[in-house]
Order: structure tokens, then sequence, then C-alpha cells
């Protein structure tokens, strides 16, 4: 293969056709007729960094064109350090990759045909990576990966472009980043750091010394783990294929609107705001307003303020606001007042916890979104029934994950355990109504019932968290959307925690993955440590008696008496 041939790259003019002319004229003299075999390749199986299968993934799919001609947003410096130009020497590599730009220049329906049918021959957990070589090269190309992923939204697929820097493609490829199961990265180099776009980013080097001399200067930098030894492959990691979908919260403006006190919310300008979610929408994610008060006041109240209501979400869908989330159906009723396009989320304060109330909200508002009371985040019969229902229904059903709720018990002796706390819906009562930080009632009530109540392990390991290795769990039922809490605290503390759900993996103790109800009122979250340490990674097979027994219901146990598997997994494994 002729290497002045091999290199030949262009620009691709913007009218669909042109672009087609120029790749496929160069593609031609690389590899002038189709195998006589006529096969179609399709699919291939991991690679060395991707891996086949591992803890994450069961199944990794890749997808291949030649480099270079098929790279029209590549730089100078990664034309000159692109690693995937000594896959020339390989003959069959090489020769089989041209076969997969045949098939899409030439046998575009039977080659979709065959893509589709690959990833519907998978089971289990499946993604797929695009492009270990070569980019998106034109508006055609990035349609059709565009269909198939559309068609298929429990897969992940997952890839890295430089066509964000070709100014006729960059709205196809900003759709493409913006599918929810779709994680794209603007990959670039040092030389075209100052043009990179605010979506997620990945910085190439063309040694790993520079790469980790990068990463020591800018700690803000993920480092992929494969690179430096930390996991096998990519089917064992999963920080490039899970996806951050959307963030959530609300304005001090609204905190009468909201289930957060006055004190806890940022005073945010309404432009401030707008431009936030510009930089979020930028980066294909999108925004979930909190609107969640499970109290909105008395009637004459209501009425009063309906029409001040009705303003604030005409601004929040002016903004960019994709969902706004509710508990109170009335609060539904006065949105879909304002519109029927925007999104509506039912809050987990609703306790949501059949298939009938699913069924009305969405037949009344038109709900777009749920997320499960947090009680039923182990009962796994429901949780199935409900993701199979609101699949079936166009709902995105969410758990969350990282809330260490307390169960409502004491420092009592007698009483061992809970499984559904006592104070709870007050907790959120009060919240909405307002409180100052200086506001206190008898012990701190509520959440002072709670604080005194964690003394134990017994009492954490109770509580109806998912950790970020159970996650796999949830997604063999269906589920694979998760909410985190913890939204003001720290940004370093939240990093944290993303990271870990997106690794599916967290070292430390298990009470790092929550915000203390003690670093609440005080700015102390750094410096707080909490008296309980329970190592995270001993809780490894905790959950999975409730998976493996799944008419057992915490809710038609006496915890701590009729049941006592907590305090019996605690000494098995030596927590």
């Amino acid at each position: 293969m002729d290497k002045k041939l091999y290199d030949k790259r262009k620009k691709p003019d913007c009218k669909k056709e042109q672009q087609r002319k120029e790749i496929f004229s160069t593609y031609s003299e690389l590899c002038p007729q189709k195998p006589q075999d006529n096969r179609l390749s399709g699919l291939e199986t991991g690679n060395k960094k991707t891996g086949k299968s591992g803890r994450i993934y069961d199944k990794i799919l890749v997808w291949n064109i030649p480099p270079r001609i098929t790279c029209p947003g590549v730089s100078d410096w990664c034309s000159t350090h692109c690693y995937n130009a000594d896959a020339r020497k390989d003959v069959y590599t090489i020769d089989r990759w041209c076969e997969n730009l045949w098939d899409f220049h030439f046998r575009l329906p039977e080659l979709k045909d065959k893509i589709e049918n690959q990833i519907n021959e998978t089971t289990g957990r499946c993604a797929v990576r695009l492009h270990s070589s070569r980019d998106f090269f034109s508006e055609e190309y990035i349609d059709f990966w565009k269909e198939i992923i559309l068609e298929f939204p429990k897969v992940s697929f997952w890839g890295y472009t430089r066509t964000w820097n070709v100014p006729c493609l960059k709205d196809n490829v900003n759709e493409l980043m913006n599918l929810n199961n779709m994680q794209l990265f603007a990959s670039y180099d040092t030389t075209m750091a100052t043009s990179v776009p605010a979506i997620p980013k990945s910085l190439v080097f063309d040694t790993r010394e520079n790469l980790f001399e990068y990463a020591v200067k800018h700690t803000d930098s993920i480092i992929c783990p494969e690179q430096y030894g930390r996991v096998e492959s990519c089917a064992d990691c999963g920080l490039c294929i899970n996806r951050i979908e959307e963030f959530y919260g609300s304005r001090k403006e609204s905190a009468w609107l909201t289930a957060r006190p006055e004190f806890r919310l940022q005073n945010v300008t309404r432009d401030e705001f707008a431009r936030y979610i510009n930089e979020l929408s930028e980066r294909g994610i999108s925004f979930n307003y909190t609107l969640n008060t499970s109290y909105l006041g008395n009637k004459e109240q209501i009425i009063k303020r309906e029409e001040e209501i009705q303003e604030y979400i005409s601004f929040l869908i002016e903004a960019g606001v994709k969902t706004i989330t509710v508990s109170l159906p009335y609060m539904a009723e006065i949105i879909r007042r304002v519109s029927d396009k925007i999104g509506i989320e039912v809050s987990t304060i609703a306790h949501l916890d059949s298939l009938t109330q699913i069924k009305i909200w969405q037949e009344l508002y038109g709900i777009t979104k749920i997320c499960i009371g947090l009680n039923k985040n182990r009962d796994i019969n429901f949780l199935s029934a409900a993701a199979r229902y609101c699949n079936e229904h166009d709902i995105v059903l969410t758990l969350l994950a990282n809330e260490f709720c307390g169960n409502g018990i004491t420092e009592s002796d007698e009483i061992k355990g809970a499984t559904g706390c006592i104070f709870r819906d007050h907790c959120y009562q009060l919240h909405s109504a307002g409180y100052q930080k200086k506001t206190k009632l008898h012990k701190d009530y509520p959440m002072g019932m709670c604080i005194a109540s964690r003394k134990s392990k017994s009492v954490w390991l109770k509580m109806n968290y998912i950790r970020p290795e159970d996650i796999k769990r949830y997604n063999e039922i269906g589920i694979d959307h998760f909410k985190l809490t913890g939204r003001t605290g720290s940004t370093a503390h939240l990093q944290e925690i993303m990271r870990a759900y997106m690794k599916e993996s967290y070292d430390g103790n298990l009470l790092g993955l929550w915000k203390h109800l003690e670093t609440i009122k005080e700015e102390k979250e750094e410096s707080f440590r909490p008296q309980v340490y329970i190592d995270n990674k001993k809780l490894d097979g905790f959950v999975d008696y409730w998976f493996e027994n799944r008419n057992h219901i915490c809710a038609n146990e006496i915890c701590g008496e009729t049941c006592k598997y907590c305090d019996l997994f605690i000494k098995r494994a030596n927590i």
C-alpha cells in the first residue's frame, strides 16, 4: 500500500455529495474493489484495550474504518503521531477496515442490518466503541450511526472525535453527542488546545511521560485507568461509557417551591442561571429544576401566588430547563397549564410505590420521568415490574442511589432497626416550609433524631442506598438511570461521588458516598469525620440477598427481629 496515498486527506466540503466524493476518491486508490468473498464484516469483538467482556460490560463491540482519509478534523500533529497508522503493517486489519468503508458506501442497508443483528445477538450488558480507528467524516455517515444508536437505547456507545473542528459537521456531531446513550469526547492535542469546545474532552499525547506531566498540572483531568494499569480493559472500567445525563437543583428565589430551606440554596441571578444552563447544554447535559416542595401552603396562599408560580415556570422553560421535578400533583397541574411540552419528573418525595400510581401520574400529567420511593430500592420484584412498565410507556425510571436517609430509630438498645423512617415525611415538610440555620425544635427535630441513631454499623447497612458496585445488578432488571444526592455539598466531594458511580467502584468508607447531616448547617464538610468506618469493598455481595430472594420485602419484616440478615452479614464479613 502506497504511504502517500494512505496519508492523503482533505477537509470535506460542506455539501454531502462532495464529502462522499472526496473520501471515496481517496479510498478507491487505496482499495479499488471489494474482496471476492463479498462478506459483511460489521462490528468486531473488543481489542486488547477495550476488552471483549469484563466486570462492567458483558460484551464489547468495536467499529473501525481506515484512518487519516476518514479524519476530516485531523491536525498535523495528529497525523504525525497517529498510532493507527501502524495498522498498515497488518494487511488483514487495514483491508478489513477498508471493507467496512466499502460496505458503507455501496451496501448501506445490508451493513445496517448486519450491525443491528450483531447487537441484538448479544446477551447481558453491551457497549459499542466507535472508531478505535478513524472518525465521523460526513453528514450521511453521522446520520447512519445516529439511527443505530437511537434503536438501541439500552446499549452504551462511546468514542472520540476531531470532527468538532469541522464547521460544516459540527452541528451533526452535537446531535450525536446529545443522545442519551452516546458518550462522545472531543479529541485534541496541545497544538489546538485553545479551540476546543466546551464538551467532554480527551487530550492526546505522544508519550506516557507527557501525559503524566500534564495530569500533575491539571488535577481536574482523568487519566484512562487502563493506561496506567488500574484496570485491565474498558469492559472492567466504564469511566468513559457511563454518562452524566443531567444536573438538578434550584435557586434561592424559588426556595418556597422546593424541599430545601433557603439557606441551603445559592443566590444565583436569572441571567447567571440561564448562562449556566447554556453551558451545560454545550456539554450535552440537560438541567432538571426541582419544584419538589411537599407543602405549598393553604388554599388561599396557593390561589394568591399561582400566577407567580406560572411566571416562574415560564422563565425556567425560556432559560432552557428540560425537566421539572415535582412531588405534589397540584404543582404538575400548574406546570401543564403553562406548557404541555416540558418534561415532568415525579420526585422520590412522592413515595411512588405502585404501578397504579405511575399510571395515574402519566395519564393526568404526561410525566416523562420518575424517581421511585427510596424505601423500594430493595424490593426487586416491584422494581422489575416498574422497569418493564416504564419502558413500555416511555417513562425514564430513576433510583436515588446514595441517599442514606435514616431508618427512624433511636439510641434505645431495644430498637434494633427499621425499614421505614417515621420522620421522613415531616422532615420534608419542615424543609419545604423553610427555616433558618438557627431554628431548632426539640433535639433539633427531626434530623437530630437521625444523627443520634447513626452510631452503629448495623444502622448504616439497613439504609436503602445503592453502592457503585451494585449498579450492575439493577441493570440486570432493566434500570440504568441513577440519581446522586448531595447537591449542596462541595465540588470536590461531588466529583468524588460522581467518579465512584461512573467507575462503578469505590475504595474507602461507605459513608463517604453521602453528604452527612452534621455538615448541612455548618460548612465543615472537608474536616468532618464520621464516627463509623465501613470498608465499602467488604460489602461486595451484600445486596445479592435481595436479588436472589425476590419475595423478601423488608417492609414485611420487623427489622432486627424477624429478619437479622444485615446484622449477620456484618459478622460474616468481619465489618
